[in-house]
């Protein structure tokens, strides 16, 4: 999931300056980063795309489409 947009930290019980839930695994990472992630382990990206589901209060999803470089 995104943490750009509308995020509900609160109901989702995610820390807003980690974006790390409770339960300790990583929920929340920026666009820019996934990017970055995907380009260092050798993908090219062929989409980029963001989802916006309104009823979840989760945020936005983040759909990427790679294929080795």
């Amino acid at each position: 999931m995104s943490r750009e947009g509308h995020v509900d930290f609160a109901r989702h019980s995610i820390d807003p300056t980690t974006f790390v839930s409770q339960s300790g695994n990583r929920y929340l990472v920026g666009a820019e980063e996934l990017d970055a992630e995907l380009q260092a382990a050798g993908f090219a990206i062929v989409l980029r795309e963001t989802r916006v589901d309104l009823e979840s209060a989760i945020g936005e999803s983040l759909v990427r489409v790679a294929r080795r470089a």
